[in-house]
């Protein structure tokens, strides 16, 4: 299931050409949502499920719109807007705080679990002899 939806990217571009049809803005969500997992997948067990953090949601209709406008305004127009390039900025300082742990998404990361078997064991390394 797509992370956000053709009327999430519709929200975010509210002056559309009529071309463009829901098929062609879930093509662009299908690539934010993959941008999205093979971002955060080595922090978050992925596809995320059901229900979708609200924040990768805004995220992912953020890229998307990011991938559609960078669509239409590489082939209409020789510069894309400041204003989407700002946008895509902020999705990838967004993720990259979601990765770090900075940004809580209400999910646990997949943590590693393990466990030290040297606990009773006396140091090899100690302040009086710290050489073999």
């Amino acid at each position: 299931m797509a992370y956000s939806s053709p009327s999430d990217v519709r929200e975010n571009m509210r002056k559309l050409p009529d071309r463009i049809t829901d098929e062609d803005i879930s093509y662009h969500i299908s690539k934010a949502d993959a941008f999205i997992d093979s971002f955060l997948g080595g922090v978050f067990h992925v596809p995320f499920r059901e229900p979708t953090p609200r924040v990768i949601k805004y995220i992912s209709a953020d890229l998307a719109t990011f991938y559609l406008a960078e669509n239409l305004y590489s082939s209409n127009m020789p510069n894309m807007d400041e204003y989407q390039e700002k946008r895509y900025e902020r999705v990838l300082e967004m993720l990259e705080k979601i990765a770090g742990g900075d940004l809580d998404i209400g999910i646990n990361p997949n943590v590693p679990t393990g466990f030290a078997s040297t606990n009773d064991a006396d140091p090899i390394f100690t302040l009086d002899k710290p050489y073999w």
